[in-house]
């Protein structure tokens, strides 16, 4: 990589002007020059002997317009500063035009108009999404250019370019020059940060409103279980983080339809079999009910499948090879003491095979994520 030359800019205004001599190289001229202008010109030639360089024409120009031509073709025309010559007054307009460039050309085009602060327009929303993209990469990497028969890395001087905190504004100093291309980057990162923020809020609302959903449909006196099996197809969130995907209705071949697969981040699958709220899971006696028994065994009988049938479950859905068993029953609001210690009992039995969870279990994991998001948030805004 070319090691860095130097910068393309000075750090302050003042020293640009000193430095940089006269900014209006008169050496295009428009028409046929009048007797008066050609004697000027002939007492003093080296007017017309400086050498002509991108530098001197680019001192003239008021701004440059970026043109896509193709998808890495592009061109440049400038508005600046010519001579008429029959009235030998300065007129604005487009003093030249630069064809075919590709994106490195440009890139060099902008460093040098950038160093003379000379505004680059896009000429339209096309344009402008490529001149974004070039503008952040010459701010991020610089420039390279020949110089004396070596390529040398020329980099943005004026310190660091565009910052943002962390609420997403821009720290630009006053003091500094304020580009087109400035501004591109600017609101093509607010309009990033924005989307993930409104991405972010629609998700805290479509969370809290899954919550408030099943913790009404729990509360009343008579449970709606086709309700509450709507609920978790609708807010597959309340199943926590820990999926990447929910599957409501998946089929085992021909023999078995799952009530949700749910798709780890691993890429691993839950197998999850869904009982009314209203069933319980313990006789008075203490012992498992019946309807809890019978949920359990349809869980090993889909694991008991896709151990015989891996290969076919796979190409449904790769992450079948070692399923896990989950059934959602009752709800913990009906158990007595002693049923929650069997449950806790019962799950460690299963060694992980298989988990059983009641619906309030469900609206806990909801209200986990939406702790763990707002917390989150809280620290962001402490910072």
């Amino acid at each position: 990589m070319p090691k860095v030359k130097g910068t393309f800019a000075l750090p302050n205004r003042s020293e640009r002007w000193k430095n940089y001599g006269p900014r209006f190289h008169l050496d295009i001229i428009n028409g046929e020059a009048n007797p008066g202008l050609v004697q000027a010109l002939e007492a003093h030639p080296e007017a017309r002997d400086q050498a002509v360089t991108p530098f001197t024409y680019l001192g003239a120009c008021r701004e440059l317009i970026l043109h896509l031509i193709a998808e890495d073709e592009f061109e440049v025309e400038s508005i600046g500063f010519t001579l008429d010559a029959a009235t030998t007054e300065l007129v604005l307009r487009r003093a030249w035009r630069a064809t075919r460039l590709t994106r490195d050309d440009v890139k060099v085009q902008l460093a040098n108009a950038t160093a003379f602060d000379v505004p680059i327009y896009p000429e339209n929303d096309a344009a402008a999404e490529h001149l974004s993209d070039i503008y952040a990469d010459l701010l991020a990497n610089g420039v390279e250019v020949e110089d004396e028969g070596k390529n040398q890395r020329l980099v943005w001087g004026r310190g660091e370019a565009i910052e943002f905190d962390a609420t997403g504004d821009a720290a630009l100093s006053p003091t500094e020059s304020f580009f087109p291309a400035d501004a591109l980057v600017v609101t093509r990162e607010l309009g990033r940060r924005h989307a993930l923020v409104s991405e972010a809020f629609r998700t805290l609302a479509l969370l809290k409103s899954a919550i408030r959903h099943l913790g009404g449909l729990l509360a009343m006196p008579h449970r709606d279980e086709a309700a509450l099996q709507r609920c978790l197809t609708t807010h597959p969130v309340l199943f926590g983080l820990d999926y990447k995907a929910v599957i409501p209705k998946f089929r085992l071949g021909k023999s078995f339809e799952l009530d949700f697969a749910l798709q780890r981040h691993s890429g691993l699958v839950d197998l999850l079999e869904i009982e009314p709220s209203s069933l319980p899971l313990y006789t008075k006696s203490g012992n498992p009910s019946q309807h809890l028994v019978h949920a359990e065994q349809q869980v090993l009988d889909w694991i008991e499948w896709l151990e015989s049938n891996s290969r076919l479950a796979r190409d449904d859905l790769p992450g079948m090879a070692r399923p896990a068993g989950q059934v959602c029953i009752g709800s913990r609001i009906s158990m007595q003491q002693a049923d929650h210690v069997r449950l806790h009992r019962r799950n460690a039995m299963w060694g992980g095979s298989i988990t059983i969870l009641t619906y309030e279990d469900l609206l806990d994991r909801g209200r986990n994520v939406l702790e763990i998001l707002t917390s989150n948030q809280e620290a962001k805004n402490d910072e």
